[in-house]
């Protein structure tokens, strides 16, 4: 897990990332022009990334003036969400001294 001014950063997606802002809010923050921007808190990952992705034509000028853009970026974004979470899920586990047969029940 990575951290970001004392801030674990719970999920790192690609232009966004949730971190641990206190113990019952995650922060969704959004990378744009060079720096993470606020965008919400949530308690869970889930509605981060729901809001996410219902909200992502918002961060589109194309998207607020034509229906297709906004499907478009709506569908874009929940694909690279899905994608972020299938890459975080099929990471290497770290062991920390776990048997092989330990790794495979839970695996």
């Amino acid at each position: 897990m990575k951290e970001t001014k004392d801030k674990p950063v719970v999920f790192q997606g690609t232009g966004y990332r949730i971190v641990q802002f206190d113990k019952r809010n995650l922060e969704l923050q959004i990378y744009v022009k060079n720096k993470y921007q606020f965008r919400g808190y949530f308690q869970t990952v889930e509605a981060a990334l729901a809001n996410l992705i219902c909200y992502a034509p918002a961060l589109t000028e194309s998207a607020k003036h034509d229906i297709k853009s906004y499907v478009k970026t709506i569908v874009e974004t929940k694909e690279n969400a899905v994608k972020d979470i299938q890459r975080e899920l099929h990471k290497e586990p770290i062991t920390n001294g776990a048997s092989e047969t330990e790794d495979d029940l839970f695996n």
